[in-house]
This record gives structure tokens, C-alpha cells and sequence, in this order.
């Protein structure tokens, strides 16, 4: 990837600082997207989550949450990001953070929380979904992602309700290392479904209606550090709110029948064909 971090304990609350700069050659800008190269939303949290396991010797490997995160302004190929981020909490487990374009403007393109180790993991087992029959369709109709950042491969469901897709886990992802992949990804695989999910409710009619554009993560849970290559994984996105061009969706990771994440994530429509998804 080429990236480059630098590290600093400022001394004041164990906040942590490093500075990132994210090279054109990224895997995250293969395919996302062909005419508009962006990094995801999910590679800036990628980046925060190493920030935070670099930088704190307190933070071990295993179950994490984020909560209200919002991405505020897209990172383009070539940018240097400064992250910062301080516990909030006396034991160390709730981290806020913020990132910055260190571009002298200063401006805020991601802030939130992440919490590690906290209650309320095992109480998430929702009910499996039924899928029925797969239908003939392609999920490149639905979503702008190409190449490596097309994540998800076949569709098993969709109506107006609810979006089923399917993938196997390759050592082609960004967050692959080796025989694994790092768990964060799970949230860009909820956001490619409830592309889908949103493609079959408004882009069947209208093929020149902009990509929606993922805004927030409102709350997600990853129950497990990595996935194994050529682990099998469903996806299930459900729509919550649709009111006028802000959206919300729920969804969940399963691998084989075993839950390892849940998210949900705001978006926008970008009101231009050729938009993103996971963009700001």
C-alpha cells in the first residue's frame, strides 16, 4: 500500500497521534472507482483501528464496536491524514478519535468512537434469514464497485424490503493478510448490499439516479478479529428509513451460520451518476 506512519504520545489523556499518507497505489482505490478514484469510508477506519492497536499498548486483538461515526469530507489518492485519538474512559476500552486533511485547511474527514472489549456482543444473534430462491440478476446493475473493491458476488434475495448477497472471502481484499482478512471489511460488505438493496428499490427505473453515498455508521460490532480466505459469507441489508434522499440500513455478517457483524450505516444520494458509496 505505501503508506507511512508516524507516531507520537502527546502525554495529555494517552491521546495518540500519527500522520498517514495514502498512496495512489492503495489496493482501496482499485475498483472504487474505475472513473473516480475515492478511498472508502471502511479504508479510513482500517487506518484508525491500526492507529489504535500501534499506538496502545492497553489494546489487545479481538471483539470492537464503533459508535456515531461520520465521514465529513472524501480523501482523494496521494493525501497525508493526521489521526488523533484519547480514551474517554477510565479502563481504556472507549477511544474517540478524529481525522484530519493535512493539507493546511485542517479539515475534519472522520470522527467517532471506538469501543474495545465492551458488554453486549454475545446478546446479538438475530434470526436467520430465509433466503428462498436465488434470483437471475447481476450485482454489477446495482453498485458502482469494480475489480478488487467488488465485494460482493452473487445476489440470493431482494425485494423491497430486504437484500441478501453472497461472497467468499479472497486474498485480493485490502484487509488481507496472508491466509487472512481483517473483520473491518464487514462494514463495506454491508454497505455494498444495502447498495444493492437501494439499486433494486430506485435505480431499476430511474438507471441515471446517483450512487447513494455512505455518511455515518450509526453503530457496528465486529465479533471477530479475522476471516479465513475462502471462508463463505452472507449479507443481509435492511432498509429503515427512507426519508426523501437521507437513508439508514441494518445489516449482519454471517459466516457459514455464525454471526461476526453487524452495522448501520447512514447514506445520501450523491445526486449525480458516477457517485459513491462509501465516499464521505
Amino acid at each position: 500500500m505505501g503508506r507511512r506512519l508516524y507516531f507520537n504520545s502527546s502525554g495529555v489523556s494517552d491521546q495518540i497521534q500519527s500522520r498517514q499518507v495514502v498512496t495512489a497505489d492503495s489496493p482501496w482505490f482499485c475498483g472504487h472507482f474505475p472513473d473516480q478514484p475515492v478511498f472508502p469510508g471502511v479504508g479510513v477506519l482500517d487506518l484508525l483501528h491500526s492507529h489504535l492497536m500501534n499506538g496502545s499498548s492497553s489494546l489487545h486483538p479481538g471483539a470492537w464496536s464503533l459508535h456515531h461515526v461520520r465521514f465529513r469530507k472524501p480523501v482523494l489518492p496521494n493525501e497525508e491524514l493526521r489521526l488523533s485519538s484519547a480514551p474517554t474512559d477510565h479502563k481504556g476500552f472507549l477511544h474517540a478519535f478524529r481525522v484530519r486533511a493535512a493539507d493546511g485547511h485542517d479539515a475534519t474527514v472522520c470522527e467517532g468512537t471506538f469501543a474495545f472489549d465492551g458488554p453486549g456482543f454475545a446478546d446479538v444473534i438475530p434470526p436467520m434469514p430465509d433466503p428462498g430462491a436465488p434470483p437471475d440478476l447481476e450485482v454489477e446493475r446495482f453498485i458502482p464497485h469494480r475489480d478488487r473493491m467488488k465485494l460482493v458476488d452473487g445476489i440470493i434475495k431482494v425485494d423491497q424490503r430486504q437484500c441478501i448477497v453472497s461472497t467468499r472471502v479472497r486474498d485480493s481484499w485490502p484487509t488481507a493478510l496472508g491466509n487472512d482478512v481483517s473483520s473491518i471489511i464487514t462494514i463495506e460488505l454491508i454497505a455494498q448490499a444495502s447498495a444493492v438493496l437501494d439499486g433494486w428499490n430506485t435505480r431499476a427505473g430511474s438507471p441515471d439516479k446517483g450512487w447513494p453515498m455512505l455518511v455515518g455508521v450509526r453503530k457496528a460490532m465486529i465479533l471477530c478479529e479475522r476471516m479465513r480466505v475462502g471462508q463463505r459469507l452472507s449479507i443481509t441489508a435492511n432498509q429503515r428509513v427512507d426519508s426523501r434522499n437521507y437513508k439508514v440500513f441494518e445489516g449482519m455478517v454471517l459466516a457459514d451460520t455464525r454471526l461476526i457483524a453487524t452495522a448501520t450505516i447512514q447514506a445520501v444520494d450523491s445526486g449525480a451518476k458516477g457517485g459513491s458509496w462509501a465516499t464521505n
